[in-house]
């Protein structure tokens, strides 16, 4: 039986009187790699955003562990267990790896100011999360960087200290914003072994817009279109469902849900 981490029950989000996610219902699992798919404004991206409380809810309900995180702030929901990336990674780039890293810990801020006054619990704290921040460096690999500049990193390897930083908090949701985008063929198949392994211990969900990507690496996947949620499951199941191919591939588009990357 799968293990389920989240659940979306008809969510809503507009903007004005657009309706950027309609009526969304879908769970997320412990040991999955779920992939959202669809085209430049389908809301996909928007649809992250609001799990992870960056835009408000119009309607419905998010559930992580059953327990109700609508109505909590972003930075709650990140204490809870909800930690994301970001298409193109936000970075100090004045900091080294390990800095940016550990400020994906989700501690009170008080706790750190006493860090940084040198009361003993907080130094310990502060301790603990070095140590997470290097395990979690190892895991996406770059243990050896640890101490470098983040500056000096290239593209691919940045994107790698976004996701690691994403991991401190130990999390039980992970969302990925593309990924993949940007990244060169050698950097990709960092990537995707980095994410499978995750994946073992959370529930993963990742936008993506390479079918053959989604193909080779998704256990369940979710098409988006207008807002609205096309079909889930299995690839081979999904990229054969009625709605899917009228809306993609009826009208002559290749092997690709999108004209060309970006976010939706």
């Amino acid at each position: 039986m799968a293990d389920v981490v989240f659940q979306a029950v008809d969510l809503t989000v507009h903007f004005g009187g657009v309706v950027a996610v309609d009526g969304v219902s879908l769970s997320l699992s412990r040991g999955e790699v779920s992939c959202i798919v669809g085209p430049n404004g389908a809301g996909k991206t928007t649809f992250l955003n609001a799990i992870s409380g960056l835009v408000p809810l119009g309607a419905g309900r998010l559930e992580l562990r059953g327990t109700d995180i609508s109505g909590i702030p972003a930075k709650a929901r990140a204490r809870a267990g909800v930690s994301r990336t970001f298409q193109h990674p936000i970075l100090l780039e004045d900091r080294t790896v390990a800095g940016n890293v550990a400020l994906g810990d989700q501690v009170d801020g008080r706790l750190r100011l006493l860090a940084t006054l040198g009361v003993w619990p907080a130094l310990r704290h502060e301790r603990t999360v070095l140590a997470r921040a290097r395990a979690a460096c190892e895991t996406v690999g770059l243990g050896p960087q640890f101490d470098l500049p983040v500056a000096g990193l290239p593209y691919g390897a940045k994107k790698l200290v976004d996701l690691a930083r994403a991991l401190v908090s130990e999390p039980d949701l992970l969302l990925l914003d593309e990924p993949f985008a940007g990244l060169t063929v050698g950097e990709k198949l960092e990537m995707e072994r980095v994410v499978s392994s995750i994946a073992a211990d959370t529930a993963v969900v990742m936008i993506e817009h390479d079918l053959d990507l989604v193909q080779k690496m998704a256990d369940v996947v979710h098409v988006f279109n207008f807002g609205k949620l096309l079909a889930s499951g299995a690839y081979s199941d999904v990229i054969r469902d009625p709605d899917v191919v009228a809306a993609y591939f009826g009208t002559g588009r290749s092997r690709t849900l999108t004209n060309a990357e970006g976010s939706g």
